[in-house]
This record gives C-alpha cells, sequence and structure tokens, in this order.
C-alpha cells in the first residue's frame, strides 16, 4: 500500500472536458451580456451588470466604463469597481492615458506593468518636490492596489472615519495627476490652469482632514512582492 497524497492525473478526455465547460461558460455569459445590454431600460442598472458579467470571464482587481464624447474627443469614466475612488468622475481626451490611447487606436490594449508604460497616468512625480505628498504616500498613491493598503492600514489606526479620509485624500490627489497631465500633453487653457491651482488646494485640505496621515508618516507600500500589475490586462 502507498502512503502520501493521489497523484492528480489529467487525460485528454478530461482536458476535453474542462476546455468544452469553459467554452460553454463564455457563450453563456456572452448571450447574458448582449440580453442585458438590449434588454435592461435602467442605464444605470446595466452599468452596475456588466462588471459582474465580466467577472465570470475575467479575473480583475478594478473594472471602470467609461462613455466617449465625439465631439469633445473625450471619455468620461460611467462606472467604477475596484477603485478607492470610485466615486470620482475621470475625464481623458482620446489618447490620453492607456484607455484614451486604445480607444484612439481602436485596438485592445494588453499592458503587463502599466508602471513602465510611459502612458500610463500615475501619482505625478513633482508632487513630491512641490510638498503636496511625502516620499513615503508616493509609494502607495501610485498604484490602485497600494491605495487600498493603505486605506486599510488607516482604518486600522483610527477606525472607519480614519481610512474614509485617507481615501479621500487619495482620490484627490488622482483628481490633481489627471489635471496636470491634461496640461503635459497639450490640453490645457485657462480653465484648465484655474482647476489644477483648484485641484492643489484640495489636496491640502484633504489632507487637513486626514489626521490620520500623521500616524501612516512611516507608512510605505509593501516591497518585495511582485508588482501590483505584472502578469494582469490593464486597459
Amino acid at each position: 500500500m502507498s502512503s502520501g497524497n493521489p497523484t492528480d492525473i489529467s487525460t485528454p478526455e478530461t482536458a476535453n472536458a474542462t476546455s468544452e465547460a469553459a467554452a460553454r461558460e463564455l457563450v453563456t455569459t456572452l448571450f447574458d451580456l448582449g440580453r442585458q445590454v438590449t434588454g435592461v431600460l435602467d442605464f444605470d442598472d446595466l452599468l452596475q451588470q456588466i462588471p459582474r458579467l465580466i467577472g465570470r470571464l475575467i479575473d480583475f482587481d478594478a473594472f471602470a466604463v467609461y462613455l466617449l464624447d465625439e465631439r469633445r474627443a473625450e471619455l468620461r469614466s460611467a462606472y467604477m469597481v475596484g477603485y478607492p475612488d470610485s466615486d470620482t468622475t475621470i475625464r481623458l481626451k482620446v489618447g490620453q492615458g492607456l484607455v484614451g490611447a486604445a480607444v484612439a487606436n481602436e485596438q485592445p490594449l494588453l499592458v503587463n506593468d502599466v508602471s513602465a508604460d510611459p502612458r500610463y497616468l500615475g501619482v505625478v512625480p513633482d508632487m513630491v518636490s512641490a510638498g503636496l505628498v511625502t516620499p513615503n504616500e508616493a509609494t502607495w498613491l501610485g498604484s490602485i492596489r497600494d491605495r487600498k493598503l493603505a486605506i486599510g492600514e488607516a482604518t486600522r489606526l483610527g477606525g472607519r472615519p480614519a481610512g474614509k479620509a485617507v481615501k479621500n485624500f487619495a482620490a484627490q490627489v488622482v483628481e490633481l495627476a489627471f489635471v496636470r497631465d491634461r496640461i503635459d500633453r497639450g490640453f490645457g487653457d485657462q480653465r484648465v490652469e484655474a482647476l489644477l491651482n483648484e485641484e492643489a488646494y484640495g489636496v491640502y485640505a484633504a489632507r487637513a482632514a486626514a489626521p490620520a496621515l500623521q500616524a501612516m508618516a512611516e507608512y510605505r507600500a509593501p516591497s518585495g512582492r511582485r508588482s501590483p500589475n505584472s502578469g494582469r490586462s490593464r486597459r
């Protein structure tokens, strides 16, 4: 009699059965998605159903639906899941960021490490030199997953109000980053410049409303692990 765990032997028959099951799941999900698009009368309800259905096919950390304004050549986030700043409306010019690049080229876009792609919109580096964020804060403000971890740390230290205040601070920094990037890419005008100042003051105000940031002064994004975006598709 042999001891230990039994060996899992895969046969062509079981492999084919798994493949067929995956194909059926794909067809079923696409059918459900098509039915939702054509059958749901409430647009907001439809937006909530899309990530639920797509989640059956793709394992994602964050998901966003953008609407295209062809007249303005602008994209506006309509629904987001998994973002600490999900209540913030993001606006992009066509061609701006990874999402804008995919729309401009009318092609899907696969990026294994968004931090290495110059089109990715992260936290603007000169925010540190300007004194808007600290070097330690910059380590966790640049990615969705690290922002989630920081918000969790704030919640652990000061409860839900502290977590919410740090979440608002992170959202304000991201808003400023988008405005700064719009100017850097040549889309700035007098109105956008005024918005830049407004968003910068918003960062200061959000910091003042988040005393937990002082308790987290030494907190940095966890190191020694795989990049949060490596090996995963991002749009």
